[in-house]
């Protein structure tokens, strides 16, 4: 994609959350919906707590980061396993406010 547009998310108590459709190589260019927060138009920024991920994945999905519908990876302006610990699971024992993103894959 080029000249992406970001959209704030409606109607959301995430503050600074942006989404855009996205492709990923590694998954045979599947299409994904990218939430993240977008810092001088740089996306895929931490714009979930992990504790708010998990929640999310748990909820809507099978709550594993790494597989379903609903994927979490750390942020790219965070430390790696901020957000998924060397295990491949949540890491819930870090409690910075903006560690993960979210994929949502088969979004359309």
């Amino acid at each position: 994609f080029t000249n992406i547009n970001y959209i704030p998310a409606p109607y959301t108590v995430f503050k600074n959350v942006y989404y855009y459709l996205e492709t990923d190589d590694s998954e045979s260019d599947a299409l994904y919906l990218l939430l993240s927060k977008v810092v001088s138009n740089s996306p895929a920024q931490g714009a979930f707590s992990t504790k708010q991920a998990a929640g999310i994945d748990g909820a809507i999905d099978d709550g594993d980061p790494q597989t379903g519908t609903i994927r979490s990876y750390d942020g790219s302006d965070q430390t790696a396993n901020d957000c998924i610990d060397s295990n491949g699971e949540y890491n819930l024992g870090n409690t910075e406010s903006y560690a993960c993103i979210i994929r949502v894959y088969n979004a359309l």
